[in-house]
């Protein structure tokens, strides 16, 4: 049975329970795992031939003290010959967690965190923000379960490094704080009209980087664009879309895209060490005190405690102007003129190819 690679789980048992009659546990020790290591096996069986001997030395008492270092080497091998991809999702990352404690191994979690931890340090954005993110949940839950201190090594490692591998690829440079000039003139925004307000409102709370206004017709567009030069010329692009009628698609500069991306991660970053400890003293130890204190200047905080701030404070948003403005064909004319009196048309800049664009026409 032991020449075949993956038995199923019954024949091990069966080929265990075999071994271990009247208690002799040599013939198990000496012949049959040292053959069974011998063959290169998938983890499925790997897992299974481990718990088949964790219930043999729950079942026969005897044995129990020969088969732990056993079971304990055999899950080392196990974590040895993970390949990098068993690492790519949380919830299997959890299983496997799972299967230490389970098998009275809780402490060979050390060495499976540790090559954790070093897949987490290459990880791309996008896996940063979908898998390992939402990990420090499952681990902080995990050791709560386990009754383990979210200070047992080599955990605080790995909180460290999403977090810290998290401000370097997902969160960016460049805060609110660093455009505020540029959005002064916007603040003094102040026609009613309901295209301008969307647009204005888009401008200022959404952390999407375009949007288009569709088939608005060629007056209202030439008196938005009027507006957009007056009030937000400096921080958007747009351009008018050939349909019938006219439309317009409005693009932020980089510096306003990446300012309202930075101030939505903010509130993501804070939410995730809040999910490892609300304990300003417990955090310090987690992540050290230099880390830490660079962790918290990265996300503009004092201490991780303070309120979370809103995403959409860039700007003001539409305050002051209705959400619900009535349609502009009948005070687009005054307002286009006005735009028109205060500056000559600028030259359209082009809008950034393979932008996203979201529709904001419909009410």
């Amino acid at each position: 049975m032991l020449e075949k690679r993956d038995p199923t789980e019954q024949e091990l048992g069966t080929l265990l329970r075999i071994a271990v009659q009247d208690s002799n546990v040599s013939v198990l020790t000496e012949r049959i795992i040292p053959k069974f290591s011998g063959i290169a096996r998938t983890v499925a069986t790997l897992q299974a031939f481990i718990r088949q001997l964790d219930v043999l030395g729950k079942d026969v008492p005897s044995a129990e003290p020969s088969l732990r270092p056993v079971i304990t080497q055999l899950i080392r091998e196990m974590i040895a010959t993970l390949p990098p991809t068993a690492f790519q999702n949380q919830l299997h990352i959890i299983e496997l967690l799972n299967f230490c404690a389970d098998n009275n191994n809780i402490d060979c979690c050390g060495e499976l965190i540790s090559k954790i931890t070093q897949a987490a340090s290459t990880s791309t954005a996008q896996h940063i923000l979908s898998e390992l993110i939402p990990l420090l949940t499952q681990l902080s839950d995990w050791l709560s379960r386990r009754g383990k201190q979210h200070t047992w090594h080599p955990f605080p490692l790995l909180f460290k490094t999403i977090i810290l591998t998290w401000i370097q690829k997902v969160l960016g440079t460049i805060k609110p704080a660093d455009v505020s000039q540029q959005l002064a003139s916007v603040r003094s925004f102040r026609c009613p009209c309901n295209y301008c307000a969307r647009a204005i409102n888009w401008l200022t709370t959404s952390n999407q980087r375009s949007t288009s206004i569709d088939r608005i017709g060629a007056p209202n567009v030439r008196h938005l664009e009027g507006n957009l030069r007056l009030y937000a010329g400096n921080i958007v692009m747009s351009r008018v879309v050939r349909t019938s009628p006219q439309g317009i698609e409005i693009v932020k500069s980089d510096a306003i895209w990446k300012a309202q991306l930075w101030a939505g991660n903010q509130v993501v970053g804070i939410s995730a060490i809040r999910t490892i400890n609300t304990n300003e003293s417990v955090l310090l130890a987690i992540f050290g005190e230099e880390d830490y204190r660079a962790i918290l200047r990265a996300l503009n905080l004092k201490y991780i405690n303070t309120p979370l701030p809103n995403p959409a404070a860039l700007g003001p948003a539409a305050a002051g102007h209705p959400s619900q403005a009535a349609p502009s064909g009948s005070n687009a004319g005054p307002s286009r003129a006005s735009a028109a009196s205060a500056q000559p048309p600028n030259k359209r800049r082009r809008v950034e190819d393979n932008v996203q664009v979201i529709d904001l026409t419909s009410d």
